[in-house]
């Protein structure tokens, strides 16, 4: 939740763009949402799975954690696709602990660096 915004303000500017069960709809929906340099600071996008919100009081996330890597505005579009394309593609599953899965990723655009972060479940 960002600061000065209530928790009930935020979830209500939260909507569904898309979703995608094959690499086709994936790429028909990343190649027609804005790009990161076009996005407003305090803007993200969010990429989570099956009916996850990228909200700590989600059920699947109470138990978990996240990871959250800073990432210079040059390099953040790179990354974003880097990281996505590993997620759908199922490439960082061998990263978790055994007992562990990935809820989904973010990407938060702020006015020095933009942030990815990676929900886990456990």
């Amino acid at each position: 939740v960002d600061q000065g915004q209530s928790f009930d303000q935020y979830t209500a500017s939260m909507y569904r763009i898309c979703s995608f069960q094959t690499v086709q709809s994936f790429w028909r929906c990343w190649n027609n949402v804005p790009a990161l340099n076009e996005l407003q600071p305090r803007t993200s996008y969010h990429l989570m799975r099956n009916e996850i919100r990228p909200l700590w009081e989600d059920e699947a996330n109470l138990a978990g954690g996240d990871l959250a890597l800073k990432i210079a505005k040059k390099d953040a579009a790179a990354a974003w696709l880097h990281v996505a394309l590993s997620v759908v593609g199922e490439q960082l599953h061998s990263a978790l602990a055994a007992d562990d899965e990935l809820c989904g990723i973010t990407v938060s655009i702020r006015k020095q660096e933009d942030v990815i972060k990676l929900w886990n479940r456990n």
